[in-house]
């Protein structure tokens, strides 16, 4: 009832929206007869994503406001073993909720290795690449590029992907500012001789 009776007296109260946070607003009841202009400021809320390295090591979470793009951890290690994204995947933008996710690994035993790229042992994921690849294509039957795959391959400019690729994981090619891309409609693409977009 106090709400209600302070907007029959003329205050301004915060509208509730997902995602913000009201600021405090202090106000006093205009006297003069004239009127009056209460601005009200929200916060973005902060949100974190825990990280369950699940026996690896690394950053244990991200925090960022809500909306924002999440800029990746830095991807765990593990010993003996490759990382293969996050399950559920990382958000590409901060969500209203916490969220919770847990490492994926790939023990090294279980890998093997082709034009500088490192595959599970039935050639359906990429799981990395080595740092100073400068090109490679990517063998039919391969499925999913794995999260950070080509993370900071600086020196990669060219790479063929086959149709089999229907999942690309997140910050897969982040850092790799050499990468030639196909341009259409305003947009990057990176693409293969058969389908460029």
């Amino acid at each position: 009832h106090e709400l209600e009776e302070l907007e029959k007296m003329g205050y301004a109260t915060a509208k509730t929206y997902a995602g913000f946070t009201a600021k405090s607003v202090e106000q006093t009841k205009n006297t003069s007869g004239g009127s009056t202009v209460v601005k009200i400021y929200y916060d973005r809320n902060i949100i974190t994503l825990t990280l369950n390295l699940y026996g690896g090591k690394g950053d244990k979470s991200i925090t960022g406001k809500y909306g924002e793009a999440v800029i990746n951890a830095t991807v765990p290690t593990k010993t003996d073993s490759l990382f293969n994204g996050w399950e559920p995947a990382l958000p590409a933008t901060f969500p209203l909720v916490p969220t919770f996710h847990t490492a994926v690994w790939v023990n090294e035993s279980d890998t093997v290795t082709a034009d500088g790229c490192t595959y599970t042992k039935d050639m359906k994921t990429l799981l990395t690449a080595q740092k100073d690849i400068t090109t490679t294509t990517i063998p039919d039957g391969v499925t999913k590029i794995g999260e950070n795959a080509f993370k900071d391959c600086t020196a990669l400019t060219n790479i063929t992907i086959p149709n089999s690729v229907t999942e690309i994981g997140f910050f897969t090619f982040s850092g790799c500012e050499n990468l030639e891309y196909n341009e259409y409609g305003n947009a990057l693409y990176i693409g293969n001789a058969d389908n460029p977009y």
